[in-house]
């Protein structure tokens, strides 16, 4: 999943980890895991023009980075859901990515918080997801879309 630092450049998150674009090469383009400098982190890919993963050094030295969300730091329990500051429909958003599919948090309580496919406003598609206490409870529907 690509999405936007706070900084605005570009950065890639798979499993958790964000790499950013280091270099152009003759096969693809070089990424870098985003914690290279401060946790002496090797893992690296390069992705062809296609966005194909062509090789992955995925030897991290560290967890996934914990995301903000909220005013506080805390990490999803299942590696399968990654929380996420990017851009979706309406401007930048807390977004949860999981499977491929990308949600928006549109709903929150303190502990219950509502997020939906981010193709329901065009597309009408019913998936949601909610996280209680920052942990995936019940994802409901079908995505009606690829």
């Amino acid at each position: 999943t690509f999405i936007r630092s706070q900084k605005g450049s570009q950065l890639l998150v798979i499993s958790g980890y964000a790499y950013y674009r280091d270099s152009a090469k003759r096969r693809g383009t070089l990424w870098r895991c985003s914690s290279m400098k401060s946790k002496a982190c090797r893992a690296s890919l390069l992705l062809d023009s296609e966005n194909v993963i062509l090789y992955m050094k995925n030897d991290h030295t560290h967890e996934p980075p914990m995301q903000y969300v909220r005013g506080q730091y805390f990490r999803l329990y299942s590696n399968e859901y990654h929380v996420l500051q990017g851009y979706v429909t309406g401007g930048k958003r807390y977004i949860l990515e999981h499977a491929g599919f990308i949600y928006y948090c549109k709903k929150n309580s303190s502990r219950r918080v509502r997020w939906y496919c981010k193709f329901r406003p065009n597309l009408g598609c019913p998936v949601k997801v909610i996280t209680i206490d920052g942990r995936p409870m019940i994802i409901d529907g079908e995505h009606n879309h690829y």
